[in-house]
């Protein structure tokens, strides 16, 4: 009899237990319902993102998913694990976020914590307000056009270098990984322009290819790690110690840090992104009529606690999403041997026109290469949020041509962002 009571106050309690999980759990799944809004059915805690946190499918392939299950709606309510989130399907809609009324949304919806993520927390993306807007402004005063050239030169020492290895390939009539080259290739571009040849040793350039293989093979984890971040309270990311960077990257951009500040106070002036930013900062100081004294403390300041978060965002997503980018080119060329074959006729006739060396001026001028890379990146976009391929007429189809002089003008607004929108777009 004693055990049957047990065995009745055990069922209570676990009964009881998931009751209140159950609640905790589904506490705000009426957000949308309350408002009006058409959306998606969920799960406890998990919500919407269930299929990628079990990894039934990629993040996005979950995106796309979504954007088809709300078809008919202009926008839907979905949940990030326990965020209500509205997902935008119409280009109107989407064009007053990111550009008319973005004043009340200019905003990322993604804060970390000062603890957890130092580095990401200062890092251009998700600044915000007024810090952003003095960051960004910073980039774009560095990335003028005369800038911009001479950081083509430091990529194209990079480039010849790819070529005589290719050449030794070719003569030996030997296979190739595609990927593997081109992400090794894009890492050597992305340290020597971040960083620039005072900092781009052998030693850092191995160090960055070894942290971001890492981060870009897990991917996928960083992916559930960051869905996590953004869906769960702050206290449960502390409790569990749930972070994107880790403590070899922090060393690392620490130590970088503070050998940039010494290649700072060489009289040389470098072409290379960290340089010019800091250049930049010196100015706006100078402008501001700031004593010496002061100036230096503010660079030092700059410098140690926001320059390792702008070098780590400049890493990663140049690592990652140019080398992903240059690998589909190569795959969808390796499919249409035709577009491969006008491609390589007009950089074939813009390079002898240029006494067969390829300038910043040539590059701007292959119209066709262009669109190749725009098309390209309709497909697979860098920012999955943004994808509007579904508005496209057979839009599975590679077809360059979709981007010449007569068919661009007939492109929807606002359906093809591969980079973002608006004063938020990527830099």
């Amino acid at each position: 009899m004693s055990s049957m009571v047990t065995l009745w106050i055990w069922a209570a309690v676990i009964s009881l237990i998931l009751l209140v999980a159950y609640l905790i759990g589904t506490w705000n799944h009426d957000y949308f319902t309350k408002r009006n809004t058409p959306c998606l059915k969920t799960v406890p805690f998990l919500g919407n993102s269930s299929p990628v946190f079990f990894r039934e499918i990629t993040f996005s392939q979950h995106i796309l998913n979504i954007y088809v299950k709300l078809r008919g709606y202009k926008f839907g309510g979905i949940f990030e694990f326990m965020k209500p989130v509205l997902f935008l399907r119409d280009p109107k809609l989407i064009k007053l976020v990111t550009i008319k009324d973005f004043e009340y949304f200019t905003d990322h919806q993604f804060q970390y914590d000062e603890d957890l993520e130092p580095l990401i927390n200062k890092s251009l993306f998700n600044l915000q307000g007024q810090k952003w807007k003095e960051t960004r402004a910073n980039f774009c005063h560095a990335f003028t056009s005369k800038n911009m050239k001479n950081m083509f030169k430091l990529s194209t020492k990079c480039a010849d270098q790819l070529l005589d290895f290719l050449m030794q390939y070719w003569e030996g009539r030997l296979p190739v990984e595609i990927e593997d080259l081109l992400t090794e290739y894009i890492n050597n571009i992305i340290v020597t322009s971040v960083l620039g040849n005072e900092l781009a040793s052998s030693k850092n350039t191995n160090e960055v290819y070894e942290m971001m293989k890492k981060m870009t093979d897990s991917s996928e984890s960083l992916v559930v790690i960051f869905s996590i971040q953004s869906g769960f309270p702050i206290k449960i990311l502390k409790m569990f110690k749930i972070i994107l960077t880790t403590e070899r990257i922090n060393k690392f951009l620490k130590c970088l840090d503070k050998n940039i500040l010494v290649a700072d106070k060489k009289s040389s002036i470098y072409p290379d992104i960290i340089h010019l930013l800091m250049q930049t900062k010196k100015i706006k100081l100078q402008n501001k009529k700031s004593s010496s004294i002061n100036g230096k403390i503010i660079m030092s300041e700059w410098a140690d606690k926001e320059l390792g978060a702008q070098v780590l965002l400049f890493l990663f997503y140049g690592f990652n999403k140019v080398s992903i980018l240059l690998s589909f080119v190569s795959y969808q060329l390796a499919l249409h041997p035709d577009i491969q074959i006008n491609l390589q006729q007009e950089i074939d006739n813009n390079l002898k026109e240029n006494g067969n060396k390829l300038t910043y001026e040539a590059l701007h001028n292959m119209k066709y290469l262009n669109m190749v890379i725009l098309e390209t990146l309709r497909l697979y976009p860098s920012k999955i949020y943004t994808d509007r391929r579904l508005y496209y007429l057979d839009p599975d189809k590679f077809d360059p041509e979709r981007f010449n002089e007569e068919n661009k003008d007939k492109i929807k607004s606002f359906t093809y962002m591969p980079f973002g929108l608006g004063p938020r777009m990527c830099i």
